[in-house]
């Protein structure tokens, strides 16, 4: 028998000492089923039976059906184990994330919803993550970013601030670089700079969020003076972010590249100078050069404008 392209014939040979997942289910649903008028049911058993047969279907790499197992086993459990009954949707989820990510998220969802009601916020947000990172490599950002945010929340009232700044770090990255969120993502950094600042093994983490928070805010236009009082409170706040920096240098350069006193040419000359200088003592990363790209495309449009 073939479903959604696998091939779920239970392979009795390479698999001797198993029973197959078929005949589980059959004796589950008989045990929901009872006896006459409906007598003797025996819904712990089932759930029991339907587990196990989830778990046959897994190692025979048979995940839509082990999923499907799994969600009927929940159905089984009493429904005051909150803690069953989560895990059993996570298990659901896992086996559905190799065959359906919409599957996965269904699942995924009503464990966190119940790790939630049971004040298991630091599973829920581990969870939330995890759902958060799939959406990211599926490039579903705002999907991701309504995720890391709901987790940074459940991080925060677990007090697991290294968590938290984790998820902050991803989500400006996602506002910044996909969703072209400028403010939103300024804002996210500096909350991340703040929260390293507070403690001494994370302070010198500070500065490079500063750093590019100040870069998403050189790419609100026509806000030059407002970077400029930003870079004066990121001086202010971390003893790391002073005048001779080369964090600090590039900034104040491309605010000045930015300035409509600036031609075209002379702006471009001045980016590149700028950014020529940085880059010789930092190895511009991969997020650094797509920003820095924008901001370069900004100085034609801030030309064009004048």
């Amino acid at each position: 028998m073939d479903l959604c392209g696998y091939d779920i014939t239970f392979e009795t040979n390479k698999y001797p000492n198993m029973t197959d997942p078929r005949q589980l289910e059959d004796q589950a649903e008989k045990k929901l089923k009872g006896g006459f008028l409906g007598l003797g049911k025996d819904r712990e058993g089932a759930s029991e039976l339907f587990t196990k047969a989830a778990n046959s279907h897994l190692i025979q790499k048979h995940y839509l059906e082990a999923g499907k197992d799994f969600e009927r086993a929940t159905k089984c459990i009493d429904g005051n184990d909150k803690f069953e009954i989560a895990q059993m949707y996570q298990n659901a989820a896992k086996a559905y994330k190799n065959v359906s990510i919409a599957d996965y998220l269904r699942c995924a969802d009503e464990c966190i919803r119940l790790q939630k009601e049971g004040a298991q916020y630091r599973m829920a947000a581990q969870r939330l993550k995890e759902t958060a990172e799939t959406c990211e490599g599926h490039a579903d950002f705002d999907g991701a970013i309504a995720r890391y945010e709901n987790a940074a929340d459940l991080f925060q009232i677990d007090e697991s601030n290294s968590n938290v700044n984790q998820c902050h770090a991803k989500l400006a990255e996602l506002q910044s670089l996909h969703k072209q969120e400028y403010r939103k993502a300024a804002e996210t950094y500096e909350t991340l700079a703040t929260s390293y600042l507070r403690v001494s093994l994370t302070r010198f983490n500070a500065k490079e969020c500063l750093f590019k928070a100040g870069i998403c805010r050189l790419l609100l236009q026509g806000e030059i003076d407002e970077v400029k009082e930003k870079i004066e409170w990121y001086e202010s706040i971390d003893s790391t972010f002073t005048a001779n920096t080369p964090e600090r240098k590039l900034l104040i350069g491309l605010c000045e590249a930015l300035s409509e006193s600036q031609g075209l040419n002379e702006a471009t000359e001045k980016f590149e100078s700028e950014v020529s200088a940085y880059d010789s003592v930092h190895i511009l990363d991969p997020w650094k050069t797509q920003m820095l790209l924008r901001v370069k495309e900004l100085l034609k449009e801030v030309d064009s404008s004048l």
